[in-house]
């Protein structure tokens, strides 16, 4: 027996019980009372249920990153029956609903039902996600049957990509020499710097400005035609090393945004910053051990933005002392600049004055320190009084910034709801490249 037909029947048998009750034992009431029923019945009979005929669209997608809208538009047809329908469609719960929604209910008249289902949504996480599947059901007005149930479209991917801080809008070289930036380093080849270093015989290949005719002259040795040139210093590749905190505490926050996730989002951005500036960067997450050696071009900005969107806090036991013990011979190389994204408090505290002492121990006399504390106050609290609460409790962690300092690390707070992190770096106290305190 199909669905239909036993709901039917179970519709039928008290309506039928009624009406022999009214004929055994006369009741003229009882009997008109029965036929009301029996009337809808026939007319739920005659008039099916609704059913979705067609339902088509598109998703207008570009480049897909967090923060961005994703405009999902589709026409549905209803030409059968009456009642209701509902369209729904599953969105993972990191997506922000912005216009419309992605359920909808129509209600299915006489004629044919055109209808539009349209919604925007706006990613709030980096990932992959599926989105395409869309669920009909029609539900007949009287009740009495069961509804029609159908899936609509294939599920898509969606590639979604932190969005990318840039640096763009420094045009002033006075403010752009704020910021950090690694020690100069010398090598055999690269640009020359203004820093002399020697005279020296011409050899083929030499430019004609770099010729010195005074010395040339003075040193007697016109005759032989082997005219002296100045020799200056030329400056290497400079060399970034980006470190991630991936610990448990990195947690903070909720699904959509946590510290963890705006770690990274600074990390993007700052490695992009300082391969557009011809330095070799690297980055790694400290507790897996995770690395991507240094290095420069557009290959390692593809490896860099791969490696940082598959990133995920494991709760490994690593610590940045482990980091700094296991890649020891790649940290001594050159004097670069590291940096480290965490979140300073009490419980990090030891953890990262070790660290930072492990880096100066196995790093260039010339290697600078910089530590980005991500702050809590518009990420983990709730309300005024939870925010009121981390300030009063960042008051209470001032002389542990102290400790960290005396190491020679250069602190920078970045609140990332409410301040743009190369602002807070050109603002913060660091001219000409130099470290403040």
């Amino acid at each position: 027996m199909t669905p239909r037909r036993k709901a039917l029947t179970a519709r039928i048998a008290p309506i039928a019980v009624i009406m022999m009750t009214g004929l055994f034992l006369g009741n003229m009431a009882l009997m008109i009372i029965s036929l009301v029923p029996w009337f809808f019945l026939a007319f739920s009979i005659a008039i099916p249920g609704p059913r979705v005929s067609r339902l088509e669209g598109e998703i207008k997608k570009g480049a897909l990153f967090v923060g961005r809208d994703l405009k999902v538009e589709r026409e549905t047809t209803i030409d059968h029956g009456m009642g209701l329908v509902v369209l729904a469609e599953s969105i993972s719960p990191t997506f922000e609903q912005r216009d419309g929604k992605a359920i909808r209910v129509l209600w299915k008249g006489r004629g044919v039902l055109n209808a539009p289902f349209n919604y925007t949504i706006r990613p709030m996480r980096r990932g992959e996600y599926e989105i395409g599947n869309v669920r009909s059901e029609g539900i007949h007005f009287s009740g009495l049957f069961p509804s029609d149930q159908n899936v609509w479209g294939s599920k898509r991917s969606l590639h979604v990509e932190q969005m990318v801080m840039r640096a763009s809008e420094i045009r002033d070289p006075r403010l752009e020499s704020r910021m950090p930036m690694p020690a100069s380093v010398m090598s055999s080849h690269g640009a020359q710097t203004t820093n002399f270093l020697d005279i020296r015989h011409y050899q083929r290949g030499d430019q004609f400005r770099s010729i010195n005719w005074k010395a040339t002259v003075r040193s007697g040795d016109v005759e032989a035609l082997r005219p002296l040139v100045n020799e200056y210093e030329r400056e290497g590749r400079r060399k970034v090393w980006i470190l991630v905190d991936d610990s448990e505490r990195m947690r903070v926050g909720n699904e959509a945004e946590s510290a963890f996730e705006c770690a990274l989002h600074a990390a993007r951005a700052l490695s992009d910053f300082y391969l557009q500036r011809n330095c070799l960067v690297g980055a790694a997450l400290i507790h897996q051990g995770r690395c991507q050696l240094p290095e420069g071009g557009r290959r390692q900005k593809i490896m860099l933005a791969d490696m940082l969107y598959r990133a995920d806090v494991k709760g490994s036991s690593g610590s940045l002392t482990g980091f700094v013990h296991g890649h020891r011979g790649h940290l001594q190389q050159g004097n670069p600049l590291f940096i480290i994204i965490s979140i300073l408090d009490r419980g990090s505290q030891p953890e990262l004055r070790e660290g930072f002492k492990e880096l100066r121990r196995n790093s260039g006399p010339k290697s600078r320190f910089l530590l980005i504390d991500v702050d809590l106050k518009n990420i983990a609290s709730r309300d005024e009084v939870e925010s009121l609460g981390i300030q009063l409790r960042g008051l209470e962690e001032t002389p542990v910034r102290g400790r960290i300092k005396k190491l020679g690390v250069r602190i920078v707070s970045w609140e990332p709801r409410e301040q743009d992190l190369f602002q807070v770096l050109l603002t913060s106290r660091a001219v000409g490249g130099e470290f403040g305190s």
